[in-house]
């Protein structure tokens, strides 16, 4: 299968390419999010093009970026940390999986299974208590 290729996208988006699968981890594909801006330049559509699997940490905004994710194709696949499955599809995202810490799925030869992580989940940040809240994870891919 060969070495991952991996592409840094910037914030927190890396492009992996494993076991004939390319994975993308909470992009961040805009100009700006909040009062984050970018330095470089966007990234062009074809660093992003192609994805079989996006990866999402937490919900916090620069890292479940809706605007990013929809510039993504339809028939993408989401895989978000669990409990956050019902409000992603409300956001109008069909392809959902959710994982907890320790559990795995698999996509073709790419195994993907969620680590913890020591991080607020909630979606607008540890201070405020509206909206969703689901635990953050990192993500172990083999292939």
């Amino acid at each position: 299968m060969g070495s991952p290729r991996l592409h840094f996208l910037g914030h927190s988006t890396v492009r992996v390419e494993l076991a004939g699968r390319t994975v993308l981890t909470d992009p961040l594909l805009t100009a700006s999010v909040g009062p984050l801006r970018r330095v470089v330049p966007v990234p062009d559509a074809a660093t992003w093009a192609g994805v079989d699997v996006v990866l999402l940490s937490h919900l916090h905004a620069d890292h479940l970026h809706l605007r990013s994710l929809r510039l993504l194709d339809a028939g993408t696949r989401f895989v978000v940390p669990r409990g956050a499955g019902a409000w992603f599809r409300r956001q109008g995202f069909a392809q959902v999986d959710e994982l907890a810490p320790g559990e795995t799925l698999t996509d073709g030869a790419l195994r993907i299974t969620a680590v913890h992580a020591a991080h607020s989940g909630h979606r607008w940040g540890p201070r405020l208590t509206s909206g969703p809240d689901a635990c953050a994870v990192g993500h172990l891919l083999e292939g």
